[in-house]
């Protein structure tokens, strides 16, 4: 097997598999939590474990990501950055040397599991979640693995284009508002 990438998920808190993968296996660490002072007490304490065992085991600092999640869609943003200054402060770490990103939350997954991210689906919530991904996903993986991905992912909304003129443009104008 030649994976472009590996996801490790080492389970919340501190353990000695946690510290494991995040210290000896990771090349970047997504630390995922919700907005509540034990998630960001675990993750401090958790981030500065990974940087302290990454200078003294001599190795280079590992590129943190931060995830926020179960975040209410809301309209202006106003409490989704509040929350995000408060995360920063919590953790003592300029946010210039990482970024925060934000899932926000979905309640219809909460009554069922269904496949939440699709593209064609025109709902502001659901077209939130999609961006929140995208975003995310391409703050994480390596732009040389992504962008033959988007080159596919082009040539399916083109190959459209004679069907479904409308549909196809609709794609791609997304496309680009969410990947640009």
């Amino acid at each position: 097997l030649k994976p472009d990438f590996l996801l490790i998920d080492s389970r919340t808190g501190a353990t000695e598999i946690g510290g494991i993968c995040t210290t000896l296996l990771a090349d970047k660490v997504v630390y995922l939590l919700t907005n509540n002072q034990e998630n960001f007490a675990g993750t401090r304490m958790i981030y500065k474990n990974v940087k302290q065992r990454s200078i003294e085991l001599g190795r280079k600092e590992k590129k943190s990501v931060f995830v926020l999640t179960r975040i209410p869609f809301e309209k202006d943003g106003g409490k989704e950055q509040k929350i995000k200054e408060t995360f920063w402060e919590f953790l003592q770490v300029p946010p210039e040397e990482n970024r925060l990103y934000t899932i926000h939350s979905n309640r219809e997954l909460e009554f069922g599991e269904y496949i939440a991210m699709r593209l064609e689906d025109t709902s502001a919530q659901q077209a939130q979640l999609v961006t929140d991904y995208i975003q995310l996903f391409s703050g994480v993986i390596n732009s040389e693995v992504l962008e033959p991905q988007m080159g596919v992912i082009i040539r399916n909304i083109l190959d459209g284009l004679i069907d479904d003129p409308d549909k196809a443009q609709k794609e791609l104008e997304n496309l680009v508002q969410r990947f640009p």
